[in-house]
């Protein structure tokens, strides 16, 4: 495995004219593995070789299952592990690094696996106290690009669901089923997403909520709030040089005027995106019926198809040959993942788990899905996009498409 450089101490390393931090050209996925201490069942599954907050060895993580069934614990071993944290130590520790990679033109994806109730939402989220990842990451992205003064930055953000293998738009009232295209630099993404420009915390949080409450959620046994969907949160973030101090953050106001000049410029785009998978689900366990049932079926249906994926990329890894025929189309959601998943983005996976011993089974499917993504290497790429008429066309629409935001924000 080839760790991901700057754990410990960042650092920079130059590949041809780009100076890039913390990423590898060639890197596995990094596998991170967070539990929830369930105390009032008994029993608990695990115990760290390192007793700290963040177990961290030379190279890897690693944890005992201490399965009281089995005569010996089973020995895991990843790239870090968190037992009883907050969200400020999982984002400092596992995610911070890749988000200045994302700045620097690099694709980057987080995903949160794991059963149901086992505590993937609140790792993305978080609480008002202790927020998660998600805006954790897209504030550190706002404020590095207002500090920059040799780069201007563009960032907009999407926010949609996959609800029984079909796609909506979080963030429109129009309920309109999203359909997957290809992109020559964002990979499968949707047409007709709703994008909103976002220029600090306050707006991003507003575009959060937004999203999570038209998200679809219900109440099972094992979770009084549990997903019903999965959901991605997509940042996109353009920029391109500029003099020495005209850098930062491009302000609403001057939107129109930065994408109208950019007639000679070249431009990097990159792609973060944040999923929070719906966890897997016994029906025995939730005592889910009728439409909830349903739901669970088609939630446990696409996550096998992303674990058939993992399984063949695992089996792939040094060889091309075999990755012409990874099923990414026998799913949305892994259709929607196929960057994140041996593509060129840069990759990490937060597994939840819980520690009581009536999990164990589910536990140790969440341990072998780690253990098959730990073998997924993706080839990171910078994406540099030169400026065309057909990019200086969709430039021009996004322009209408803002002034009437404008309009309507006005009148309202």
């Amino acid at each position: 495995m080839v760790p991901l450089l700057g754990y410990g101490a960042p650092r920079r390393i130059a590949i041809g004219t780009t100076s890039i931090i913390g990423f590898k050209i060639l890197t596995d996925t990094q596998v991170i593995f967070r539990w929830r201490c369930d105390a009032a069942f008994g029993f608990n599954l695990f115990r760290i070789p390192v007793f700290n907050k963040v177990a961290c060895l030379p190279h890897d993580a690693a944890l005992d299952l201490c399965d009281p069934d089995k005569p010996d614990p089973q020995h895991f071993e990843f790239d870090k592990v968190f037992s009883q944290t907050n969200n400020k130590d999982v984002y400092d520790n596992a995610v911070r690094i890749p988000v200045k990679g994302c700045l620097e033109g690099f694709n980057v994806s987080l995903f949160c696996y794991g059963q149901t109730g086992s505590g993937k939402t609140h790792t993305m989220l978080g609480t008002e106290e202790d927020p998660g990842v998600l805006l954790r990451a897209a504030e550190d992205l706002i404020s590095s690009c207002s500090r920059a003064r040799h780069e201007r930055y563009l960032i907009r953000v999407s926010y949609f669901e996959i609800y029984n293998e079909e796609i909506r738009d979080l963030l429109s009232d129009e309920g309109i089923s999203l359909k997957i295209v290809e992109h020559r630099i964002k990979g499968p993404t949707c047409v007709g997403a709703t994008e909103r420009f976002v220029t600090s915390r306050v707006e991003i949080s507003n575009v959060i909520q937004e999203g999570q409450n038209s998200r679809h959620v219900a109440a099972t046994k094992m979770n009084e709030h549990s997903s019903r969907s999965h959901t991605i949160f997509r940042i996109s973030v353009e920029s391109r040089g500029c003099k020495e101090g005209e850098g930062g953050l491009t302000p609403m106001d001057e939107i129109f005027d930065e994408v109208q000049n950019r007639k000679s410029h070249n431009l990097r785009v990159s792609m973060f995106n944040l999923i929070d998978l719906a966890g897997s689900e016994r029906a025995s366990k939730t005592g889910a019926t009728g439409n909830t049932l349903k739901e669970g079926s088609m939630i446990n249906k696409s996550l096998t198809s992303l674990g058939i994926v993992i399984n063949e990329l695992s089996k792939a890894k040094g060889d091309a040959t075999k990755r012409k025929h990874i099923p990414y189309r026998d799913s949305k959601l892994t259709r929607l993942l196929q960057t994140a998943l041996g593509g060129n983005s840069f990759t990490v996976s937060i597994c939840n788990i819980s520690t009581a011993h009536m999990h164990v089974n589910e536990t140790k499917s969440t341990l072998r899905f780690a253990s098959g993504c730990k073998l997924v290497e993706n080839k990171v790429k910078q994406n540099t996009v030169k400026a065309t008429n057909e990019l200086l066309a969709n430039y021009k629409q996004e322009i209408e498409i803002l002034k009437k935001q404008l309009i309507e924000t006005d009148n309202s």
